[in-house]
């Protein structure tokens, strides 16, 4: 599945080799990445219940001529008109890392979650603010590794 994000805790130059270490010498970091990839889905999944971004950013409001015409009116919630979005997230884990993300596409083959990521000229011709559903804060990160961590520490 292509991810818009591939999140790897260990990405820091200190762990990451210590990491590699433990892989090379047969620990397997699949168990734990799948439960950090449960996490973030919840996580990605909160974001679009309070509409807001990892860092607790509020989303921008609907557009009032986006409300009348898809909406007749009903502005909220936000990136949630058929639910589409938010159920097609999902993870991949593996013994060397995590990517999470989806791979829903509009027909024209754009990418829907990145369009509402990172906002950008949509279909119409119209502009959509970013609305990042994506993302990890220092309490995600936090408990990613603590979840890796617990794991290695029980090898």
């Amino acid at each position: 599945m292509p991810g818009l994000f591939e999140v790897n805790p260990f990405g820091f130059r200190e762990a990451r080799g210590a990491l590699l270490r433990i892989i090379a010498k047969g620990g397997n970091l699949k168990a734990p990445f799948a439960e950090a990839g449960e996490y973030l889905i919840d996580q990605v999944h909160q974001h679009f219940r309070q509409e807001h971004d990892a860092e607790g950013n509020p989303w921008p409001a609907l557009s009032a001529a986006y409300v009348e015409r898809a909406r007749g009116g009903e502005a909220h919630p936000i990136l949630f008109v058929t639910g589409e979005l938010y159920g097609s997230f999902a993870y991949v884990a593996s013994e060397e890392g995590l990517a999470v993300g989806t791979n829903l596409q509009f027909d024209s083959g754009q990418s829907f979650a990145a369009i509402h990521q990172f906002g950008g000229v949509a279909g119409r011709g119209s502009y959509i603010p970013p609305r990042p559903m994506l993302g990890m804060n220092d309490e995600d990160k936090d408990h990613v590794a603590q979840l890796l961590l617990d794991y290695l520490t029980t090898l």
